[in-house]
């Protein structure tokens, strides 16, 4: 505005100086001049009015990214939060994997023992029963003796 008043006071100093109205006084010229000034004035008003307008709501649009980037970032961390923790439940799910197949392992091993083991039982009891068996005819030779 004072940038305005101060250009069209510069014109009108060359007007005078110029002399190029002859019938207009000073007076005349301001009468002419000041609406300008006053519409120039407004107008740069108006603008100033909307260029706060836009910059208040490029604010609050940015305001409005930022949260929702700050939203993403949270959303970010808690995935890799969860991306982390699905990598240890799968470390851990192997760990125990091998131990179940170790166990697994063992197990066979111990069910061949005891099928050997029933094995050799079921030897041994054949042949207590044969001794028996033998016993009994020794028993009986010697009481017919």
């Amino acid at each position: 505005m004072i940038k305005a008043k101060s250009m069209f006071s510069q014109v009108l100093q060359q007007i005078k100086s110029l002399e190029i109205v002859n019938n207009f006084t000073s007076f005349d010229l301001d009468i002419y001049f000041n609406p300008m000034c006053s519409q120039i004035s407004q107008l740069n008003e108006n603008s100033i009015q909307q260029l706060n307008s836009s910059v208040s709501n490029q604010d609050d649009s940015l305001d409005l990214d930022i949260s929702q980037l700050n939203n993403t970032q949270n959303s970010l961390k808690a995935t890799m939060n969860l991306r982390s923790q699905v990598q240890k439940l799968q470390s851990d799910k192997n760990h125990l994997q091998k131990i179940v197949d170790d166990q697994t392992i063992t197990l066979q091993k111990q069910q061949n023992i005891i099928g050997k083991c029933k094995i050799e039982i079921d030897a041994l009891k054949t042949q207590n029963q044969l001794i028996n068996q033998l016993n009994q005819q020794y028993l009986s030779q010697i009481d017919k003796k």
